[in-house]
């Protein structure tokens, strides 16, 4: 009896923990759970095409969080984040180009995806950098470019 009240415990602990990274921002202590979750489905997905949505969807969280951090006013956490959404537009354009050599039909709707998304983060960032503080307009002008390359 003991061991399954320790068991079902531990299960309600590791949901709840999971369930709390999946709203950390980098700097918080739960940041890493979040991100190793992330390459978890990454590992796990079935195919490129699958692994492009991931990346594609993973772009989509980081600047969700570079948002989040200059609302919140944590500027030190901002590079961090800016690095992160940096990253997985690279990614994203990689295996989009690996689906490319597989099914050109899907990577152009991929590619297509990634544009539209780019499309929406050009106009968030563009009003971001309106009322941003000097000190972290670098920052959005760097994943602005990120963001226009990428496109």
């Amino acid at each position: 009896m003991a061991f399954v009240l320790i068991l079902m415990l531990s299960l309600f602990v590791s949901g709840t923990i999971v369930s709390a990274s999946q709203k950390a921002l980098p700097g918080d202590n739960l940041y890493s759970v979040k991100r190793t979750l992330e390459e978890l489905a990454l590992a796990t997905s079935l195919d490129q095409a699958s692994d492009a949505e991931l990346h594609i969807q993973y772009a989509k969280e980081r600047l969700a969080e570079f948002r989040a951090l200059i609302f919140e006013g944590r500027y030190d956490d901002v590079p961090e984040a800016q690095k992160n959404y940096e990253e997985q537009l690279v990614k994203a354009i990689q295996v989009i180009e690996v689906v490319s050599t597989q099914d050109a039909s899907q990577a152009r709707q991929l590619a297509m995806e990634l544009e539209a998304i780019l499309a929406d983060h050009r106009l968030i960032l563009a009003a971001l950098s309106i009322n941003a503080p000097g000190s972290i307009s670098a920052a959005i002008s760097d994943v602005m470019a990120a963001a226009e390359v990428a496109g």
